[in-house]
């Protein structure tokens, strides 16, 4: 059963008959007819408690608010959140099928093959004559015969469009189908399922988009040479499963915003909103200015981390906790090495590197765009993101201080709904069963008959329907 949590103000108006202060009537002695007035249930409803009949007052509208806040139970997301979240299995299976299938007839294939398949590929002749410098994301060795060579164009905006269909239906379905059923074989908490299936697909994507994002930057010439990412620049034409890839990755980081949204929002919402907006106009940027080797090395940078941290919070929602504590302790290691030394040596290349080998030269027409404008730009921009993750890794050295001090390892960085419930990550679902009896308990630790106050019952019964 999922526990609503009360207030204490609110659970300080259901006494149990312990505490209550008026005896009980002899049998002698009529009852006294309850106060309507004081009628704590009709604060749950936007009523006002002064009203005899309970009419609606303008309490009602902040209630409706409150409806909306982070901190409170029944959150929601907006209406047209809401059609998004109730559509993310069988619509996106529609379209996908539809693209899939109309892509199959020679009157609509053409209409439709933009949207399933990278466009703007060069015919055998014109790759062949294309020079090794200016390919991204660039092969150390000799290449094979270029047969799959891309450019770039307005018809890029398609396959990224059916990219967020494709990542929404596959996010439903890997949670819905296997993660929590798996959640629930491992016991996990009903409260916990939807966190556990949130932060168990970013498992599953983070491990494919890294170990794709590593693989071109190991067989690329900008692997350990930052300088590589500025050389014979620009680097105009794309190999095909390179654009796929970056492609594929700003489909995801557009749908991680409608997911934010759709989500029951944490304490650093407006830092994760921040993040994904700087990184999609990294990705937009970098690819169309022909900066991709560079995005490339940030992106296989940035994925790594969350793997493992991802992991600690499913680990932590199943209470596997030695488990979550050793991943967490390993994320602490990936996350100050990769994100903190390795891309500083990225920033530090755009800030001394790019200057000493790029001329700022503004030349659309020969494929060039660097220009002090866009220096700047691109040096804000991962400034920017570089904040954030000093801001976070200030969460992260809160919570190894905790567990220096011998508790377990709780992400303070967004599971924490509740301003007033900062640390209970771990705590999370573990008393649902020991609630109602804490509730049968007097003050002074004695207990009670069981039995209930008139004005108890309507607490209990709306937290059972819950």
């Amino acid at each position: 059963m999922q526990r609503i949590s009360v207030a204490p103000a609110a659970r300080r108006r259901f006494p149990s008959p312990s505490r209550s202060a008026s005896p009980t009537p002899s049998p002698t002695q009529s009852p006294t007819p309850p106060n309507t007035n004081s009628n704590p249930g009709s604060t749950w409803r936007g009523l006002d408690p002064a009203s005899p009949s309970g009419s609606p007052t303008s309490s009602t509208h902040e209630s409706a608010q409150r409806l909306r806040s982070p901190a409170h139970p029944h959150w929601q997301p907006y209406p047209i959140m809401r059609v998004y979240r109730d559509n993310q299995l069988y619509l996106p299976l529609l379209v996908l099928t539809t693209c899939a299938i109309g892509s199959l007839f020679p009157i609509s294939a053409p209409y439709l093959r933009p949207f399933l398949l990278p466009s703007y590929q060069l015919s055998p002749a014109d790759a062949a004559a294309v020079p090794m410098s200016a390919i991204s994301p660039g092969i150390r060795s000799d290449p094979p015969p270029h047969t799959s060579l891309y450019g770039k164009g307005s018809l890029d905006a398609a396959f990224v469009a059916l990219g967020v269909v494709a990542w929404t239906f596959a996010r439903a379905a890997v949670i819905g189908g296997i993660l929590k059923p798996f959640a629930r074989a491992c016991k996990c908490p009903s409260k916990l399922l939807d966190r556990f299936g949130e932060q168990g697909w970013l498992v599953v994507y983070y491990s494919l988009s890294w170990a794709t994002g590593m693989y071109f930057a190991y067989n690329s010439p900008f692997w350990m040479n930052t300088a590589a990412f500025w050389e014979q620049y620009p680097h105009e034409y794309l190999t095909g499963p390179f654009k796929a890839y970056y492609l594929m990755q700003l489909s995801f980081w557009i749908q991680q915003l409608f997911v934010i949204h759709i989500e029951k929002p944490r304490k650093d919402h407006h830092q994760m909103l921040t993040h994904h907006v700087v990184t999609i106009a990294l990705v937009v940027s970098s690819y169309c200015t022909n900066f991709t080797r560079i995005g490339c090395a940030v992106l296989a940078t940035m994925d790594v981390g969350d793997i493992f941290l991802s992991s600690a919070k499913c680990f932590n929602y199943v209470r596997w906790r030695k488990l979550c504590d050793a991943t967490f302790a390993f994320f602490v290691g990936v996350w100050l090495y990769s994100r903190h030394y390795v891309y500083l040596h990225i920033l530090w290349s755009v800030y001394h590197e790019l200057p000493e080998r790029l001329s700022m030269v503004y030349a659309p027409e020969r494929g060039h765009y660097m220009c002090t404008t866009a220096y700047w730009f691109f040096l804000t921009l991962l400034s920017a993101l570089q904040v954030l993750l000093v801001l976070w890794l200030y969460l992260i050295i809160r919570v190894i201080v905790k567990v220096a001090r011998g508790s377990g390892a709780e992400d303070n960085r967004s599971d924490d709904e509740e301003d007033d419930d900062d640390d209970d990550v771990m705590n999370d679902g573990d008393n649902d069963d020991d609630d109602d009896h804490q509730r049968k308990k007097s003050s002074d630790g004695v207990a009670t008959t069981g039995s209930e106050s008139p004005t108890d019952r309507p607490a209990r019964k709306y937290r059972s329907k819950k």
